[in-house]
């Protein structure tokens, strides 16, 4: 079967979730999708750390994604162009190794880091001689009694003819400091890209950043940064700082009861925040893990040495918008910006796929559809697939523009293992329908039976709707909570509640 037609069947079977699932082995990220290289990769990392394996693909995908937003952009089928960025969120329990996975994914990251640190210290030490002389020269420019009798504007002019050093850029490219203080630092004093990485999700989720006072505020910064706009901050000193071009990717593990109270605050559905993100909740591994050989592990971790090679190769191709004035760079000049290219998927197989992958979700948007509940991710799920598959493509073929088929296609089966996800954790953060229909018809049918028809007259007053109604008793009944018995007549089967999740 040809990748259109897999991709074309992929939107008819979307993995819609159902507690039953969720509670089962079915439901994980469909790794089968992707590439041998990509597969053996995922594999390795979960071998060694025995992390689940959404971590583990969030983990290695960051890593690639944090170089790829430093090199393009991609267009939407709208006209707009935006970033390749890409936010992860895991909801995990402390001891599923998300740290540690991490460190392994990121290996290449922190040799890149290493080389530009070597770099910075010897640029740092020719600032400082520089800086000395020009200390020196302003000095005598004031001591000097000609200097004196100037006027203001003269000895502007000649201040002018002096020439301030620039203090070379820091670059920490991967922080856990979730503060929009200490991110906006990063990029003013440092590269115009970085990832938010931490583990410790109640840092972001329960920190200053997220205070009362300041949590609507970094929500929307963040969702900025996802969206490329500028960053724009009044510092303190009255400078109003205006950085074009910055690019910020993250990856946050976080706990569920963590989780269940950011959600539980409302901000971030209403804000947008959360239509951005890339959840995932995987089954926990802890107290299962069995022990590893040495041998083995060291053999696993030889198969990334391919991952690493390629992920050093894209921050190698990272570029600057200004020469640098130093001459020391042949990337240019951080603080001027990334010099990005513009990612495109111009063929007809493309165009027709991403077309079917909007019309499938928007269709169901609506009152009543099956995507009515997380209406805010999936209109911007079309965005998540060319995001992805920008990202794998590059990671491929550094040298290309053109987003490949292939990669819409394998996109487009890991948004939708996101959209599940975002269906089940968000439908439990709260009652879901399904538990408010139930729980009401088992106090007011006792003997189990009752009429579609009764519940449009004098059912709960949210449900008297058909199109709220039918697909809520075709749920209940596919979930083997109600029976048909025709005719718009249905018995309860005998189940105390729905199941939840453990």
């Amino acid at each position: 079967m040809s990748n259109f037609k897999t991709a074309c069947k992929t939107l008819s079977s979307i993995n819609l979730v159902t507690l039953q699932e969720k509670n089962g082995e079915g439901l994980s990220i469909p790794l089968r999708t992707l590439n041998k290289e990509w597969q053996a990769s995922v594999q390795a990392l979960q071998t060694v750390m025995q992390a689940p394996l959404e971590i583990c693909f969030a983990a290695l995908f960051s890593s690639i994604n944090h170089a790829v937003q430093s090199l393009v952009n991609i267009k939407l089928p709208q006209g707009q162009v935006k970033p390749v960025s890409c936010f992860f969120i895991s909801i995990a329990d402390s001891g599923e190794r998300k740290t540690s996975a991490d460190d392994i994914a990121l290996k290449a990251t922190a040799q890149y880091q290493q080389v530009m640190l070597k770099k910075y210290a010897e640029q740092k030490k020719g600032y400082r001689d520089k800086k000395g002389v020009y200390d020196e020269e302003k000095k005598s420019f004031f001591q000097d009694k000609g200097f004196k009798k100037l006027s203001p504007q003269e000895k502007r002019d000649r201040l002018n003819q002096l020439h301030e050093p620039e203090a070379p850029r820091y670059p920490i490219l991967v922080t856990s400091d979730p503060t929009m203080e200490g991110l906006i630092k990063l990029f003013y004093d440092g590269f115009p890209f970085v990832m938010l990485s931490t583990s410790e999700g109640g840092e972001f989720f329960g920190s200053h950043a997220n205070n009362k006072e300041n949590h609507l505020k970094t929500l929307a910064r963040l969702s900025r940064l996802w969206d490329g706009a500028p960053v724009e901050q009044v510092r303190k000193d009255s400078e109003l700082l205006f950085l074009k071009d910055q690019r910020l990717n993250l990856h946050i593990s976080v706990q569920p009861s963590v989780f269940k109270s950011f959600m539980e605050r409302g901000i971030a559905e209403g804000q947008g925040f959360i239509s951005r993100i890339l959840l995932s909740s995987p089954k926990p591994l802890a107290g299962t893990r069995p022990w590893i050989e040495p041998e083995h592990a060291e053999h696993s971790l030889k198969t990334l040495d391919v991952f690493y090679k390629r992920v050093l190769s894209l921050y190698e191709r990272i570029e600057f918008n200004k020469a640098d004035p130093t001459g020391e760079s042949l990337a240019g000049d951080p603080s001027s910006g990334l010099k990005l290219k513009e990612m495109t998927w111009s063929s007809s197989k493309s165009r027709a796929i991403l077309k079917k992958f909007y019309e499938y979700g928007e269709s169901r948007l609506s009152l009543g559809g099956i995507f009515h509940e997380v209406k805010d991710f999936v209109s911007k799920s079309q965005e998540n697939v060319l995001r992805i598959a920008a990202t794998l493509t590059l990671y491929k073929n550094p040298e290309t523009t053109e987003i490949t088929l292939e990669n819409i296609h394998i996109a487009i089966d890991l948004v939708n293992f996101y959209i599940s996800e975002h269906l089940y954790l968000r439908k439990n953060s709260r009652a879901s329908d399904e538990e408010k229909l139930l729980t009401w018809l088992y106090a007011k049918y006792p003997d189990g039976v009752f009429e579609r028809a009764a519940l449009m007259r004098g059912g709960p007053y949210e449900f008297r709707k058909t199109p709220v109604l039918d697909p809520l008793l075709e749920r209940l009944a596919k979930l083997r909570y109600i029976k048909s018995l025709g005719k718009g007549i249905f018995c309860l089967v005998d189940l105390p509640s729905i199941v939840k999740k453990e």
